[in-house]
């Protein structure tokens, strides 16, 4: 593992979790997946740019939309379910203009999950 960590990963490990496997890979889960601003607003980025693209299967694109607000999530980064279902509907094709029609004229408040079951 040494061989793949850079001087500061390194140097966190071996100052405050010598010999102790489990204390050091949650040293390099804070380092590495960290909460800072640049990240957040990376993660954000990525969320809010999402297009299904060509030949996608919609659950693989969906997934990555799922996997996007986990990792905001993970950062105490709050992503409700009507900003992923938005964000989902947004990077949809002009196909799915009928079903994007009525999930935004629906007044029903969905989860993303009946979201996905009428997807």
């Amino acid at each position: 593992m040494i061989q793949f960590l850079d001087d500061k990963g390194l140097s966190l490990v071996m100052q405050d979790a010598k010999d102790n496997g489990k204390k050091a890979l949650e040293i390099l889960r804070q380092h590495y997946a960290g909460s800072e601003k640049p990240r957040i607003i990376a993660l954000y980025t990525e969320l809010t740019s999402l297009v299904k693209r060509s030949g996608e299967y919609v659950m693989d694109y969906v997934i990555r939309a799922e996997t996007a607000a986990a990792a905001l999530n993970s950062v105490s980064e709050n992503v409700s379910n009507s900003l992923l279902i938005a964000t989902v509907l947004k990077g949809m094709p002009d196909s799915f203009k009928p079903f994007v029609t009525v999930i935004t004229q629906s007044d029903k408040q969905q989860t993303f999950a009946e979201f996905k079951a009428a997807l």
